[in-house]
């Protein structure tokens, strides 16, 4: 007959186990995850859920216990199908789980969730439980989403580089072969009579490659590669003197607004090429509102942090002033809006447009030093928002005429080509 122990050998098993599931319960309640043990029946119960869940979820271990349909109802609706599918899979099979879907926290943020379960076997072996973890992995999506948008800035930005320079090559190397054909359409033109036919059809020669050229300059701003004439200016004055152009290009069912901050900083830019772009613009928004609309032009002051994207555009940090076009138009899905400063990409039927307004725009002020961004949604008008940096000295007045420069002889010699 074996020695029935002592009651201080009991109490020191006793002790030993109440030990070490102390032990077990410090740690667990100690992750940076969220523990749990749930049945393999119809709903997945709860039978255990660490407090950590309070911490990173908002919902308490009692929250669980109390509502079986609380995992459901806090799924995120875009992963609620898949994970609820794979959740069906895991009871049916008994196997293990591994996956990532996001759930609505209790406060209403949305948390990314890295959910691992291992299927545990009651006494007798049969798949009944299954114990895991929830792991918050929020900042890593973040992350990731981040390093996307800045691989995707790359590629959009290496991509425009080279259609820039494939365009601006194409562009100066054509617009020599235009020069020659001007220059023999002019010498041909002087041989025959006004009332000629042959001199008829040269013109029609000429006025062809006058509008050849005119593309090759919008394909030669796109590609950065036209000659400017920068000088200190105040977007206000641009848009002041281009004011009544512009409503006579946009038509009178369309309203043009201007808010012109009174104490906006000046820019170096070429005002011929600024005017160029405000023109692009009104014209590419007069297009978008063919039954009318409102055509709203801003100017204000802005200060950029360091680390600023919008639209796959990241933009040095400091000072600039933001020249911003918006119309109430019909707008741009995402896939149009990716494309439109590609040149001769254009949504407008056949023989409305080149597909070069948006694409010069674009090249004219990447080459002014600047920044250009779109909002737009179906329905809900477009926005194109212009920075230029701040340059903050003295707007260079015109050279008014001096008739005593006249009788200011110098050594100088002309050529003329």
């Amino acid at each position: 007959m074996s020695a029935v122990p002592n009651r201080s050998s009991l109490e020191r098993a006793e002790d030993v186990i109440r030990g070490a599931d102390e032990r077990y319960r410090t740690l667990v309640e100690r992750l940076p995850l969220i523990i749990y043990v749930d049945l393999l029946d119809r709903r997945s119960t709860n039978l255990y859920t660490s407090p950590q869940s309070q911490q990173i979820l908002g919902y308490t271990p009692e929250d669980w216990l109390a509502d079986p349909d609380l995992f459901v109802r806090i799924l995120h609706p875009d992963d609620r199908e898949r994970v609820l599918a794979e959740m069906e899979e895991i009871r049916a099979e008994r196997h293990d789980l591994i996956t990532e879907y996001r759930l609505i926290a209790k406060n209403g943020s949305v948390v990314w969730i890295r959910d691992g379960g291992t299927v545990i076997p009651d006494d007798r072996g049969n798949p009944t439980y299954i114990q895991g973890y929830l792991m918050d992995i929020t900042k890593e999506k973040e992350a990731e989403e981040h390093r996307a948008r800045l691989e995707e800035q790359l590629r959009q930005s290496a991509k425009m580089e080279a259609v820039g320079r494939l365009a601006g090559g194409i562009a100066h190397d054509f617009n020599n072969l235009l020069t020659a054909i001007q220059g023999y359409s002019e010498l041909a033109l002087s041989r025959f009579n006004p009332d000629d036919q042959q001199r008829q059809d040269i013109e029609e020669i000429r006025r062809a490659a006058d509008r050849a050229a005119s593309l090759t300059r919008q394909l030669l701003a796109f590609g950065r590669r036209q000659m400017l004439q920068p000088k200190v200016l105040a977007l206000n004055h641009v848009v002041a003197d281009m004011e009544s152009m512009l409503q006579r290009l946009i038509g009178e069912d369309v309203e043009l607004i201007t808010k012109l901050d009174s104490d906006l900083g000046t820019v170096r830019a070429d005002p011929g090429q600024i005017e160029q772009v405000l023109l692009n613009l009104a014209v590419n928004a007069r297009d978008a509102m063919p039954e009318g609309g409102r055509l709203l032009v801003e100017t204000w002051n802005a200060s950029i942090a360091a680390g600023t994207t919008r639209e796959r555009v990241t933009i040095l940090p400091g000072a600039y002033v933001v020249l911003a076009v918006t119309d109430t138009g019909h707008g741009m899905t995402d896939d149009v809006r990716e494309r439109i400063f590609e040149p001769f990409f254009s949504t407008k039927e056949a023989g409305r447009g080149t597909g070069l307004g948006l694409a010069t725009v674009y090249g004219i002020v990447k080459q002014s030093g600047g920044y250009i961004w779109v909002e737009s949604q179906p329905g809900q008008g477009t926005s194109f928002r212009i920075y230029l940096p701040l340059d903050g000295g003295q707007i260079e007045q015109e050279e008014a005429d001096d008739d005593s420069g006249a009788d200011q002889l110098g050594a100088e010699t002309v050529l003329l080509v």
